[in-house]
């Protein structure tokens, strides 16, 4: 478990996600996690985060977890914060 936790809400935020997402994978602090949860965003955050991410040296540690829509039942996608990604 990381010493520290960042959570980043990911809902139209195109403009500022690449500067945070630098801005975040710049600390120097050991023992940190980022989890960007996405809102299910009309515009291009997630695209522009998994293009900074693409960018860390290869032994940076990243995962991403996505809840399918069909988990609900309903076939549409799930309202409010239920997907996220953890880099």
């Amino acid at each position: 478990m990381a010493k520290v936790s960042v959570v980043i809400p990911v809902y139209g935020v195109e403009a500022y996600i690449r500067r945070c997402a630098r801005s975040l994978f710049g600390q120097t602090l050991n023992d940190m996690e980022f989890i960007f949860v996405d809102d299910f965003t009309p515009d291009r955050s997630i695209d522009l985060l998994k293009k900074e991410v693409e960018q860390l040296p290869p032994q940076t540690e990243t995962s991403a977890h996505h809840q399918p829509a069909t988990e609900h039942g309903s076939g549409e996608s799930p309202r409010g914060r239920h997907q996220g990604c953890h880099w």
